[in-house]
């Protein structure tokens, strides 16, 4: 039921939905920065670097500032959180199409190496899109992600009346 609620939400108001996932992801950041800043001056943590040389106290410090600083700035300031989060998906796509161009490139006369071509142009085709406009994306994301929640909602909610008959 919640699935389809918040379907229905994200279709109706795209950009509360999406400020939304940003505050949510925003408080995850935060917190895993504060727990990475714990766990750089706990006991156990000197124990186990120790023991198996690795986890070094300056990297937990640093990935705990940086985890508060963009925790921080997500939630100060949704807008930019939303508009960084549309670019690394934009960002992340581009950066793979052009891997499987090159793995492409590396297996073009492996048998079916067509597909890798076809994936690469469509990482590529998304990602420029996605940075080009970046405010459709948002959108559409949105739409995409309450489409999703509200399909598999409706499926949920299916499976347990009908379960819920062959119980009785």
């Amino acid at each position: 039921l919640c699935g389809v609620i918040f379907g229905v939400l994200a279709f109706l108001w795209p950009w509360i939905a999406l400020f939304s996932i940003v505050i949510v992801y925003g408080v995850f950041i935060l917190m895993d920065g504060l727990l990475a800043l714990w766990a750089s001056f706990s006991k156990e943590r000197s124990q186990i670097a120790r023991r198996n040389r690795q986890t070094s106290r300056g990297w937990l410090i640093l990935v705990g500032l940086v985890g508060l600083a963009a925790g921080l700035l997500m939630l100060i300031n949704p807008l930019f959180g939303a508009a960084v989060l549309i670019a690394c998906v934009g960002l992340w796509s581009l950066f793979r199409g052009v891997f499987e161009l090159v793995w492409f490139f590396q297996h073009r006369k492996a048998p079916e190496s067509g597909w890798l071509l076809l994936d690469a142009a469509i990482s590529l085709l998304f990602g420029i899109l996605v940075l080009a406009w970046p405010t459709v994306s948002a959108v559409a994301l949105n739409w995409g992600l309450g489409i999703f929640a509200f399909v598999t909602g409706l499926l949920q909610i299916v499976f347990s009346v009908k379960r819920r008959r062959h119980a009785v």
